[in-house]
């Protein structure tokens, strides 16, 4: 964490923050930090904080640390799902990647009471295989929220659109985002370089950093500011006229909530934005991954001033649904619900609430937080996952370079075989035109201005040839290697089995010993 970024909205006397001294930038994306551990220095701090829940929203290593101490301690357990981290996999090649996340991110789930996810497309998106988190945890809805007068349409600004040298007539396709696979930025580059080539007047504003920066920065008409503090933000969104955000993976979406917040119409997709934009209402929702659709979405809106207008009242309109106050008063009504059934339901303990969650798809990791078992294969599982990465990155390397050098000769044999197109044309031309004198009809046998034979085979060639230059990199998810997957899927089944059966010979041993714990002192008895 940074002490620079920890406070932005402000100090509160009831809230203390607690940096960890341990993470990992993970090898993919540096701008992510997985957490290690956390010290004992930290859960003395805890401890002295003295809270009354535990609101887990990570499920990293550091997670089962903090349900392990929370189970220590007898406080209620809860979390809210934040990102799909499991489908982020697929854009990287790390597919056999994910059937581990998805048993490691079950056996965290599992002793949470309660679950909370912002969206019913979430909630049923982790009810289905592989996932099948219903059968291990209560699965709920809690949305977002954002500040409405914060994001709002009166902080248009014709001042800021002039320093980014936006003419006023120009209508500005703005994305908002960290420039990262997963958000599918490619869709958004190969929109704007198509937009560009039919010469429709626009400017693409993106805002952001990330491993696809180089590439935005390539873009025809594309203002590429950097990264952005957030008090500049609602001045963006206003100053902008559409928001177009493929990404496919996001759980609610706050940048689309808060350019809708700000008037924009909205092009975004329809799975997991469909609760923030509906066709012909604020904008469209277009089909996973549908490049054509997000073209002529876009296109359309840039042409149609009108729609423009109405879909920018409709936008701010449908976002008065999320006030930010409301749905913090909703997550204190869900933290004092999560404690009330903890302490009179399982009677302030956790084993007790465990036995009605058993069943053939639950703790399938056993019902020990940290066996030492899974603590080895973490500890071995994290340098596999660098080697088979940098693999990765080395082959991925060469295809692309493979591939560059091969456009590069075709580029440079190019010309040569128009050329002989040409001549082979010219010679049919000049053979007909000779048959034509021998019937007797007057035709120069070397007329310059002689049509080729046939022009729309020379356009179609070469429009094929500028439309696969102009491309940018894919960022769709890639394929899996079938054997790879059963593989990994065959160890992990064995490395479960191995968890389980440690798992119940801990809990055996501990019934045994059954030594006397001491019984935590809360607050919840006192109310």
């Amino acid at each position: 964490g940074s002490k620079a970024n920890t406070h932005l909205i402000g100090e509160h006397a009831n809230r203390s923050i607690l940096f960890l001294e341990n993470s990992l930038a993970l090898p993919f994306d540096k701008s992510y930090e997985l957490g290690l551990k956390i010290s004992n220095e930290v859960k003395e701090k805890v401890s002295a904080f003295d809270p009354t829940v535990v609101h887990l929203t990570v499920p990293d290593l550091v997670g089962l640390d903090i349900i392990e101490y929370a189970r220590d301690n007898d406080i209620p357990l809860m979390g809210t799902y934040h990102s799909n981290l499991v489908d982020y996999m697929d854009h990287y090649g790390l597919f056999w990647l994910k059937p581990l996340l998805v048993a490691f991110f079950r056996h965290q789930y599992n002793f949470l009471q309660s679950l909370y996810s912002p969206t019913p497309f979430i909630v049923n998106h982790l009810s289905k295989p592989p996932f099948n988190l219903h059968k291990c945890t209560d699965m709920k809805v809690w949305g977002r929220g954002i500040d409405l007068e914060k994001f709002s349409p009166r902080h248009r600004s014709e001042a800021f659109r002039h320093r980014l040298g936006i003419l006023p007539h120009e209508v500005v396709v703005t994305f908002v985002g960290r420039f990262v696979l997963e958000k599918r930025p490619d869709i958004f580059a190969n929109v704007v370089r198509r937009l560009a080539s039919e010469g429709v007047s626009f400017k693409a504003l993106v805002i952001g950093t990330g491993p696809y920066e180089d590439e935005m920065k390539k873009l025809p008409n594309t203002i590429c500011t950097g990264w952005m503090n957030a008090d500049n933000l609602p001045v963006v969104y206003a100053s902008s006229d559409i928001f177009l955000f493929p990404s496919a993976v996001e759980t609610f979406g706050n940048v689309t909530l808060e350019a809708a917040a700000s008037g924009l119409p909205l092009v975004v997709d329809s799975g997991c934005s469909g609760h923030l934009a509906h066709n012909g209402y604020n904008g469209f929702a277009c089909p996973t991954g549908d490049e054509d659709a997000f073209f002529r979405a876009t296109r359309t809106l840039i042409n149609n001033h009108q729609s423009r207008k109405e879909y920018s009242r409709n936008s701010r309109e449908h976002s008065l649904k999320f006030e930010q106050k409301s749905v913090v008063r909703e997550m204190l009504s869900n933290y004092n619900e999560v404690i009330d059934e903890f302490h009179v339901k399982y009677g302030g303990i956790h084993s007790n609430r465990d036995k009605e969650w058993i069943n053939p798809d639950s703790f399938q990791m056993g019902q020990v937080v940290w066996p030492i078992f899974l603590r080895l294969c973490i500890s071995l599982i994290f340098p596999v996952i660098q080697i088979f990465y940098s693999i990765y990155e080395v082959a991925d390397r060469f295809k692309t370079t493979l591939y560059n050098s091969m456009e590069l000769a075709s580029r440079s044999l190019q010309p040569r075989r128009v050329s002989l197109l040409r001549n082979r044309q010219r010679e049919v031309v000049r053979a007909e035109t000779e048959e034509d004198v021998e019937l007797g009809e007057k035709k120069s046998l070397t007329n310059p201005a002689l049509p080729l034979k046939t022009p729309e085979v020379t356009n179609v060639r070469i429009k094929t040839k500028v439309s696969r230059k102009k491309r940018s990199p894919s960022a769709a998810p890639k394929g899996e290697i079938r054997c790879v997957r059963v593989f990994v899927e065959g160890l992990l089944s064995f490395v479960m089995l191995n968890l389980r059966f440690q798992s119940s010979v801990e809990l055996l041993l501990r019934r045994m010993w059954n030594p006397t714990k001491r019984k935590r002192k809360n607050r919840y008895q006192s109310r």
